[in-house]
């Protein structure tokens, strides 16, 4: 047991990212030989809109990977990032299945170098924050703990599920009509403004997360089968939500994890439980919080969690405050300059 764990339960190993320069070299070759299909009006400089990323971009990026040294990027991280394993033990309530999955101590389940979400049973929002709590309990934090993203403490898994949602989809599918929101009006022009972005987000943007939701089993097939399609696929995204932008290098990284670990149709699988989502501001009765039986539906974090919201200028959708206000017992709230 490493010393940093010392009061861990469950087992723990320290973990150094390595690939080969075999896998380094088969993703170039496939850099090279991926056509990059016709120039069209929706791909061209002469476009009036996004359409999506552009061939310009594409072009630039292509040239920047076969280019990009992985293993000085490798070394890097594994000198910057003390990174560990752990084994955390889940039975699913439903079947009663019980397995064991690893969870790379950066990054959920399906992501990176942690377990890819199981075949046999139908993993979702229940099952990541159960994994994560058992993984947060396992490591010795039985008293509570707090997550990044949403700062909430907590010593229930019910909370670790609501911040799981907020984390990951940061408010994505949030109801305007819900009347806790229609009756909360927006206080100030910038909160305004996050409110129109979300809405021309959801008529223009919202292409990829149908895809998702409906159809992982295809897009996951079509990303994974090219680098190129990666860098389009998540490329246009993240080009397009960073205030400045992000620089061509850590993009480069954060394509080649995702290649080299082919987590994108391994990483997907919550958007297809989004539409089960209820209101994301309506708090769970006692009888709801207690059972963990039942799903827990909507981001419904409940009375006394401690709560904090740090939104960025280019996010899909950064809660106003008042909206915030109502999904927890808020002690923290910054909308910063960048990001």
């Amino acid at each position: 047991m490493s010393k940093p764990f010392r009061n861990a339960t469950i087992p723990v190993t320290p973990f150094k990212i390595s690939h080969t320069q075999q896998e380094i070299d088969n993703l170039r070759t496939l850099l090279r030989l991926s056509p990059l299909g016709p120039t069209t009006y929706e791909n061209s400089p002469s476009r009036p809109t996004n359409f999506g990323i552009s061939m310009s971009q594409m072009t630039s990026l292509r040239s920047e990977w076969l280019e990009y040294d992985w293993f000085a990027t490798e070394k890097e991280l594994n000198e910057r990032y003390p990174q560990y394993i752990a084994k955390v033990e889940d039975v699913c309530p439903k079947s009663s299945t019980s397995r064991t999955m690893d969870i790379h101590f950066i990054g959920l389940p399906g992501f990176l170098y942690s377990s890819p979400p199981p075949t046999d049973i139908d993993f979702d929002f229940d099952a990541v924050a159960r994994v994560m709590h058992n993984f947060m309990l396992g490591l010795g934090y039985q008293s509570g703990y707090a997550t990044q993203g949403t700062v909430l403490f907590r010593s229930s898994m019910r909370v670790y599920y609501s911040c799981l949602m907020n984390l990951v989809f940061n408010f994505m599918m949030l109801k305007l009509d819900t009347p806790a929101l229609v009756s909360t009006p927006l206080q100030n022009e910038t909160d305004k403004a996050f409110v129109d972005r979300y809405i021309k987000f959801q008529k223009t943007g919202m292409g990829y997360a149908l895809e998702h939701g409906t159809r992982p089993s295809t897009i996951g097939f079509t990303v994974a089968a090219s680098p190129l399609s990666l860098a389009a696929w998540i490329g246009e995204k993240i080009t397009d939500s960073f205030s400045p932008p992000i620089p061509t290098p850590t993009l480069l990284q954060w394509l080649t994890l995702f290649y080299l670990t082919s987590s994108f149709p391994t990483s997907i699988y919550l958007y297809r439980h989004l539409p089960s989502m209820g209101d994301y501001t309506t708090a769970p009765s006692p009888s709801e919080a207690a059972d963990f039986g039942k799903p827990l539906k909507g981001l419904r974090v409940g009375q006394g969690k401690k709560i904090g919201y740090s939104t960025f200028p280019l996010e899909i959708f950064p809660v106003p405050k008042v909206w915030a206000e109502k999904t927890g017992d808020l002690v923290f709230y910054r909308l910063n300059e960048k990001g």
